[in-house]
């Protein structure tokens, strides 16, 4: 291998056969798809056939880091994991942050692979060349931090792990990572737990070498002065995303109600600027940041240090368990996430499930008879923690629906199809699309299903008028600034999806990168030469973020999704916004999709023509 940066090799684990392999990794995958996100999509795209289901002994998961792991590049903290999804049959991919994408570099390696199905519950033990598959019979049915602090016992590891709704496959299970940090979306946690996979378990010895260290710190500094220069690197690290509910509430983009109401009467009650004075203790960073958005957060409404705490509350979170559910108090809404990221459950999809469970409810289409007794009310805490834990551990029959997802659920009920809040089968995040053109056509066409992150295309941010010119053109400059029009909103989505993959294939964070916009090609293309020796010019590293995003199209393409499943909630088509921002608009994207499609040289019914796949040198 030429390259620095990287380890060199890809850990190949098969659980049904009990054998570990390590591979080398070949200077061409990282030429065409560098790392992270892009690994994923090649090595899945390769190999799982398109017949495989998500808890099928065939399907595989990986994880992988980037070039930028365990080095300087500020917030190079993230790794990438996929499968075929829980949810949605189709792709699956999740992103964390903490330390272990670090410890996993630093091991030696750039990436693992695990297939099969263990016959009975396993945790993987890597120290550097040491690989051990190891029984988990004392893990299994732990939470994710009871699972985690006796992995710790044995040595100073870095752990990702499911709690017991992955080990029940739920199909919106997560991986939690050092406590606190999810890989949320697409149910991949169930995907560990169908493998009986309880953790993998990480410490290292070793570091990175880069390939030219005469420059190396120079540029380091140079990127990491640009982010502390930024008045909103400071404001991250004071609250986080938790501004964002007051932000958005007052955008008119805030899904109240399960998405009925797009602002919410009591938001002040969980925003993050009442959690600054009453309970947000300080706050935390993972692996490389100096940006530490992560805030450590009382529970209950006290300055005491010795009170419960929960860490890495950030605004999806609050929103699902707050506003998405009608529930305005902030102490149960901080103990419900907590609760939940230790049962190690995605916080939106939980939150989208059982919101779209009490709107069902209070409209008459189910009863108590579906619910086993409970009686669903907006707001009513108590029962939320209760159906929570009833869908984490498949507890009662209801639950047991709705472990399956909203979408799943509403076809065994035979009901509440028109309420759901999905997108390939995908509970959506908590932006409210009608007030941002741009993020419902980012919704409609993201692989895995309704997504803010995957083109992250947020602009409102004041003093940054000439980048937004630079990345969008100065000709969509006012187009881009209006969210309710949908001239230029295509290309946005186009330009910003190529972006955000490649920061998903360098192993970094969006923040500083894509909100604020503050770091770009320029800065990456500088980092990579210093660091790894790649030279890869702007229209290079544009053509790596648009071969991921092809790929993850061809993988869906082969299972049958294809451009009508590219849509949105009929909430969203056809029922005109209540209040805020776009009160009296729908999010019509049709005339937006035929010009998405073009954009990215697929045909009118979305499907990738051979001469594209060939102009991007993809062979799978």
């Amino acid at each position: 291998m030429k390259y620095s940066g990287y380890a060199g090799q890809v850990l190949r684990i098969n659980l049904s056969k009990n054998s570990i392999k390590k591979e080398p990794l070949q200077d061409e995958v990282i030429e065409k798809y560098l790392g992270g996100s892009g690994f994923c999509a090649y090595y899945l795209t390769k190999e799982i056939k398109p017949s495989v289901k998500a808890f099928d002994e065939e399907n595989k998961l990986m994880f992988a880091n980037g070039p930028f792991s365990a080095t300087l590049w500020p917030q190079s903290s993230r790794y990438s994991v996929a499968a075929v999804s829980p949810l949605t049959d189709a792709w699956g991919e999740a992103h964390s942050g903490g330390y272990w994408c670090a410890e996993l570099k630093m091991a030696g390696y750039d990436g693992i692979i695990i297939e099969g199905i263990s016959k009975q519950p396993v945790y993987i033990e890597i120290s550097d060349d040491k690989v051990e598959i190891k029984t988990a019979d004392h893990l299994w049915g732990k939470d994710v931090k009871e699972a985690t602090d006796t992995i710790k016992q044995a040595g100073d590891y870095r752990v990702v792990a499911i709690g017991r709704s992955g080990e029940k496959k739920v199909r919106f299970a997560c991986i939690m990572t050092d406590y606190h940090r999810a890989a949320a979306r697409c149910g991949l946690g169930a995907v560990m737990g169908s493998k009986n996979l309880k953790a993998i378990a990480v410490r290292s010895t070793r570091g990175v070498k880069v390939s030219k260290p005469e420059e190396y710190m120079k540029v380091m500094k140079i990127i990491r002065d640009k982010l502390l220069s930024s008045p909103y690197s400071h404001q991250y690290s004071a609250y986080g995303t938790l501004l964002l509910p007051g932000m958005l509430n007052d955008l008119g983009r805030l899904p109240t109600y399960n998405g009925q109401e797009s602002t919410f009467k009591d938001c002040e009650k969980v925003d993050g600027k009442l959690m600054k004075k009453e309970r947000i203790l300080k706050s935390r960073a993972c692996g490389g940041c100096m940006l530490r958005c992560a805030q450590v957060v009382n529970i209950k409404n006290t300055r005491d240090l010795d009170s419960e705490t929960t860490e890495g509350v950030e605004y999806e979170s609050v929103a699902a368990f707050g506003p998405r559910c009608g529930n305005s108090d902030v102490e149960s809404v901080l103990s419900i996430n907590s609760y939940c990221n230790n049962l190690g459950m995605d916080t939106i999809s939980a939150g989208g499930v059982i919101s779209w469970a009490i709107e069902c409810f209070e409209k008459g289409i189910i009863s108590e008879k579906e619910t086993n007794g409970l009686v669903l009310k907006w707001g009513d805490t108590k029962v939320i923690r209760q159906l929570l834990e009833d869908v984490a551990l498949r507890r009662t029959g209801f639950g047991n629906i709705l472990a399956e997802g909203s979408e799943r659920a509403s076809k065994t009920l035979g009901k509440g199809q028109d309420l759901l809040m999905t997108v390939k089968g995908v509970e959506t995040p908590n932006i409210d699309v009608r007030a941002q053109k741009s993020m419902a056509l980012s919704y409609a066409v993201s692989p895995r299903g309704a997504d803010h992150l995957y083109s992250f295309v947020v602009i409102e941010h004041e003093g940054y008028q000439d980048i937004l010119r630079e990345r969008f053109g100065a000709e969509n400059f006012n187009d881009v600034c209006d969210s309710l029009s949908d001239k230029a909103k295509p290309w946005m989505v186009f330009v910003y999806e190529n972006f955000g993959t490649l920061i998903d294939s360098l192993g970094i964070c969006k923040y500083g990168t894509m909100v604020p916009p503050i770091l770009y090609y320029k800065d990456i293309s500088e980092a990579l030469r210093v660091t790894s020796g790649l030279e890869l010019s702007k229209e290079d590293l544009e053509k790596v973020g648009e071969r991921v995003v092809n790929l993850n199209r061809l993988f869906n393409l082969r299972r049958g999704l294809g451009k009508k499943d590219d849509t949105l909630p009929k909430r969203y088509l056809e029922e005109k916004a209540r209040s805020g921002f776009a009160k009296g608009r729908t999010a019509d994207i049709k005339d937006l999709l035929s010009e998405y499609y073009k954009i990215r040289g697929w045909d009118e019914n979305g499907n990738i023509p051979d001469k594209k796949l060939k102009a991007l040198g993809i062979v799978v």
